[in-house]
């Protein structure tokens, strides 16, 4: 080995690197084609530059360096994606020694071509797409930049310009109970164009706040607000612009809008108002009827720029609704338990705050939508409405509620035994709402029975589940990805405690710190293991097939050629997932692949051909240790310029640089294919 092929290989091996810890692909692409550039400019003649099997070696040997430090910087625990791993992994584990063991019985030539070809007609049709994203009015929301672990590592600055929040419109919150109607009251409101955005409705518990730890730490935070912004975008109902386009938040915009809250609820408001700016309106309406409950933490927050609208629905149609759907409590009890004690806390709030409290019955709605709208309007836009024509809104009459009573008489979606049970919970607030029950005396339940409700709940909720994912998989799906944000975040952010002289270890013990979810994470058995992995495979959906498809591809053209980044482009671009999944995801096969590729090389000795032509009979030699250690320098060095660019590669600049990497890739392929064949 010269000199000047020991320089060729460094060089290819920055190259390939520095594209691989930027993206999580591209190594062997890169490589490969500053190799095919030295055998062109006459490396191979002048310099005795080794043949193409000796290249895919050294790429090896390459990858093998560099694969743990980006595996480490990834933040794998947080990105890793249960169903790629059992599919791409295994698959690699087949593909790859089959794609080396037909090495010398395969005509690459050919195939070169095949996959040159192809991945040069995916490439292209990426650049359409770009290219029509580009045409489109300049979106309002910008991507988010991502760093080691996928979380933001920004600094949390002063800005001058930022609004007084006296100058700030008032911010509306539903309260009440679900299945009262307030999605459509949403549509209702978005179609009356009044500039207040109504996002899709979205619940993100306050409990999960002691995991994050003390936010004044800087880090913290940040992993908050990229919590946050996370599980907002994986809500089942799409977060979206003016355009239609999904909404990805800007973490470090998100964050500077609430640094001087550093709160749940400041953040959330950031959220809020970058939805509304995205959708040309000037404030928004929250829909989470889980608003009332954290009323105290709001009314800190917000001052008197806080809101209610307060809808009621009678609960007998509200737990007959809930009970129908796919994601509710399943037994009437628990139902009707639910909705009274929300109920309880909207009234008490609606008593306390007077006139910041706007409330609206849903049958009252049905009944005359445009004068109630009408009404709910001049709330809405601070416009002056008579308190003569607010009490209107707040009452009906008699022969209406008649009608109402009548309805449950007829109607025969609930017996005559359910609706004595839900009337017994909720009689007394039902009474208050100005609702009739046919029940005088309600009964009461023991502790027995409440408790065999609440199993009998809890039976059916699973059975929901169980329907949901084979009936919707998609579906089921959004919600699993959503809820998984929030599991990986309070199971692995290692949270700085909040430090009180008085009482610092009451305020440790509430924290959820990594090394107690590590201990607990290993007492899991293995039959709750095997649930999950069953859970990820089955029913089967497309998406699985089209991964173990991917994934043998990749490991056979690993194996084969030394190439196994296409066929993981390709379907990354056919099915979307969030960049920094992408990069931790495909890291990890890239090192089994690896590691897959390095086994065979010592099983398997060089053909006579290689041993006749370069007189070794093993891959691994001893005269060749200047070119092993100068490669793995040269690779370390790639490493943190690679890193170092992630940071400034948004969502379709990301995609840009993989559609870059198919066409090198398919340049690469048909040139060294033609070569071969002249």
């Amino acid at each position: 080995i010269t000199i000047p092929v020991i320089a060729h290989f460094a060089a290819a091996a920055f190259f390939g690197n520095t594209a691989f810890c930027a993206m999580g692909f591209g190594m062997g692409i890169c490589f490969l084609f500053v190799y095919q550039i030295g055998a062109i400019a006459g490396l191979t003649d002048c310099c005795g530059l080794p043949g193409l099997k000796y290249a895919v070696f050294i790429q090896t040997i390459a990858a093998l360096v560099v694969q743990p430090i980006v595996l480490w910087k990834v933040g794998l625990k947080k990105n890793l994606r249960l169903e790629m791993m059992l599919t791409f992994i295994p698959m690699q584990f087949i593909g790859t020694p089959l794609g080396q063991f037909l090495q010398d019985y395969t005509p690459s030539e050919i195939l070169k071509i095949i996959v040159g070809v192809v991945t040069l007609g995916v490439a292209f049709w990426q650049i359409f797409n770009i290219w029509q994203v580009l045409r489109q009015p300049k979106q309002p929301v910008d991507y988010e930049m991502v760093g080691d672990g996928g979380v933001d590592y920004y600094d949390i600055e002063e800005d001058d310009e930022e609004e007084e929040d006296s100058n700030k419109p008032s911010a509306f919150f539903l309260i009440g109970s679900d299945g009262s109607g307030g999605e459509w009251l949403g549509d209702l409101i978005r179609a009356r164009n009044l500039g207040i955005a109504v996002p899709p409705t979205m619940h993100i518990d306050a409990d999960i706040l002691p995991s994050f730890g003390d936010l004044s730490q800087d880090q913290n935070f940040r992993n908050l607000v990229h919590a946050t912004c996370e599980y907002v975008e994986k809500n089942p109902a799409p977060w979206t612009d003016k355009h239609k386009a999904p909404i990805a938040f800007n973490r470090k915009q998100v964050a500077q809008r609430s640094r001087k809250t550093r709160t749940l609820v400041g953040v959330l408001e950031a959220v809020m108002d970058t939805y509304a700016e995205a959708n040309d309106c000037k404030t928004w309406i929250c829909t989470s009827n889980l608003a009332a409950e954290h009323h105290s933490d709001l009314s800190d927050h917000y001052g008197n720029r806080l809101q209610y609208i307060y809808l009621y629905r009678d609960p007998r149609d509200v737990c007959v609704s809930l009970k129908a759907t796919s994601s509710t409590d399943t037994h009437l009890y628990v139902l009707a338990e639910t909705w009274a004690r929300q109920q309880g806390v909207a009234m008490d709030l609606a008593r306390k705050k007077g006139d910041g409290v706007y409330q609206v019955n849903y049958e009252a709605l049905v009944q005359d939508e445009d004068r109630q709208l009408e009404l709910m309007e001049a709330f809405l836009t601070g416009k002056a409405a008579g308190d003569s024509e607010l009490l209107k809104n707040m009452t009906r009459e008699s022969s209406f509620e008649d009608k109402e009573l009548t309805k449950w008489g007829k109607d025969g979606n609930v017996t005559e035994e359910e609706l004595q049970l839900i009337e017994n919970v909720c009689s007394a607030v039902m009474l208050e709402q100005g609702y009739k029950v046919k029940s005088e005396k309600p009964a009461e339940y023991s502790v027995d029975q409440v408790k065999a409700f609440v199993k009998e709940n809890a039976a059916g909720l699973e059975e929901k589940k169980k329907e949901l994912k084979e009936m919707d998989p998609e579906s089921w799906g959004k919600r699993e990805d959503q809820r998984e944000v929030i599991v990986r975040f309070t199971r692995d952010t290692v949270a700085l405690p909040v430090t009180l002289p008085d009482n610092e270890d009451e305020d440790d013990k509430k924290l959820v710190v990594k090394e107690k979810k590590e201990k607990k994470s290993k007492s899991k058995s293995c039959g709750q293991m095997m649930t999950n992995v069953k859970n990820e495979l089955w029913p089967v959906r497309s998406v699985i097939v089209w991964m173990c498809i991917a994934g043998f591809m990749s490991g056979f053209l690993g194996g084969l050629i030394g190439v196994r980044g296409p066929p993981l482009i390709i379907f990354f671009f056919f099915f979307e997932y969030p960049k920094v999944q992408v990069k931790a995801n495909g890291s990890l096969v890239a090192w089994f692949n690896t590691i897959v590729r390095i086994v065979t090389y010592f099983a398997k000795p060089p053909t006579d051909e290689y041993t006749s032509l370069y007189g070794h009979e093993t891959w691994f030699v001893k005269e060749d240790l200047y070119l092993y250690l100068s490669v793995a320098a040269a690779s370390l060095l790639a490493c943190p310029l690679g890193l170092y660019l992630t940071q400034y590669l948004n969502k379709w600049g990301y995609k840009a640089c993989l559609t870059l990497l198919l066409i090198v890739n398919g340049i690469t392929m048909i040139a060294t294919a033609t070569m071969d064949m002249l």
